[in-house]
């Protein structure tokens, strides 16, 4: 979590820290290993490799 800091960030940041924290364990939980409770619902997509198209005088600066 990051905030711009003014006189006023640390009372919401920890207020908006604790009702997530709060919310994750009362309405998720873990089991005895950490582990998140409940099913997988979703199939991931297996990574792909980027493609980039970068001029050759970007690669010449990079």
């Amino acid at each position: 979590m990051n905030a711009e800091h003014s006189w006023a960030d640390a009372p919401i940041m920890s207020h908006l820290t604790e009702e997530v924290l709060y919310d994750e364990l009362a309405d998720f939980g873990y089991n005895d290993d950490g582990a998140c409770v409940g099913e997988l619902t979703t199939t991931l997509l297996p990574p792909q490799r980027l493609k980039w198209n970068i001029p050759e005088p970007c690669i010449d600066v990079i």
